[in-house]
């Protein structure tokens, strides 16, 4: 609510810059938080517009990768891991953020591509995004980027080394229990936030070591922890990487479940 006061005062004073700064992030943690997607949809669209007409360019990329994001998660599409549709172009935009430098919007670009590339199973691709992500958080320090991709960029590797074998495989986890120990210090520090994030990395941890009880134990956590605090994407998420986990191992029954 703040940053739509913000929003609305900037309008009033003709600080167009803040306003529309505002309403972008406002965008973007409303996702991030797990709104309700057919009423943030039509709340994104109308602000996106709004920051058109404040002739406030780059800005209005930023809340149109969020907007397309939305729409890739709620039609459907050729491939929802492409930002490419009503709104948004993908690959015009990249072309154009390059040369102007504007290192906080494409690190945004490759972070809602990591979340959609894992959320529809494209584990080599969400990895790909990620990495690129992590070229680009210095453009996006003390954002709620970083924290969403040491997520999602530690389910992506869990689910890639799932595959691999040997010294690439080890190097692949280690990169995740790294990532791991700064979550976990986040999720001590602000549990109602990061918290249900460290648990569903360990039960995906623990779900490739084969450790079946430790593994469910984790998911559950993740998902009693989401469902508190009201991020219902992510807890969303933890049900059902938990029941693809029971129907991996012929548990059909609480599979169906979750």
């Amino acid at each position: 609510e703040p940053l739509l006061d913000n929003y609305r005062l900037g309008r009033e004073m003709g600080d167009f810059e803040y306003a529309s700064l505002s309403a972008a992030f406002y965008c973007t943690h409303s996702y991030g938080a797990g709104r309700d997607l057919v009423e943030l949809e039509r709340e994104v669209s109308g602000l996106a517009r709004s920051i058109g007409r404040m002739k406030q360019e780059t800005t209005q990329m930023l809340a149109n990768v969020y907007h397309q994001e939305i729409l890739n998660m709620m039609e459907p599409s050729g491939d929802p891991c492409l930002l490419i549709g009503k709104v948004c172009d993908e690959s015009l935009m990249v072309s154009q953020l390059s040369q102007t430098k504007e290192n906080s919007v494409l690190c945004a670009i490759h972070v809602q591509k990591l979340r959609l590339c894992y959320s529809f199973r494209d584990y080599k691709v969400a990895l790909e995004s990620s990495v690129k992500a992590e070229h680009y958080l210095a453009g996006a320090k003390g954002s709620m980027l970083v924290p969403i991709v040491l997520f999602y960029g530690s389910l992506a590797r869990v689910a890639v080394a799932e595959g691999l074998e040997g010294t690439d495989r080890f190097q692949m986890l280690r990169q995740v229990s790294k990532d791991q120990k700064q979550l976990k210090k986040w999720a001590i520090k602000a549990p109602m936030n990061f918290m249900h994030k460290f648990f569903l990395v360990e039960a995906e941890r623990f779900r490739i070591s084969n450790q079946f009880s430790r593994a469910m134990d984790y998911f559950d956590l993740s998902i009693k922890m989401a469902g508190e605090n009201q991020y219902i994407n992510e807890e969303a998420l933890a049900y059902e990487r938990a029941g693809m986990f029971l129907f991996s191992v012929n548990n059909e029954v609480r599979g169906k479940f979750y």
